[in-house]
């Protein structure tokens, strides 16, 4: 989804970083929902990383 974007260097490795750094999977800030062991993003969570790939220049 990024990279469709334009972040061609944004990777799977800087996203699990981000959500990790930001604790995204703690239910309290309401980035997304793990349904039968899967998670799923919410669309405020994709604006975060949106976010941090400008910041970053990806």
């Amino acid at each position: 989804m990024m990279k469709d974007e334009g972040y061609s260097t944004f990777s799977m490795h800087y996203h699990t970083q981000l959500w990790k750094a930001k604790d995204a999977k703690n239910k309290k800030y309401n980035y997304g929902v793990k349904v039968s062991k899967q998670w799923y993003w919410y669309e405020n969570w994709i604006d975060v990383v949106r976010d941090y790939c400008q910041k970053n220049n990806f």
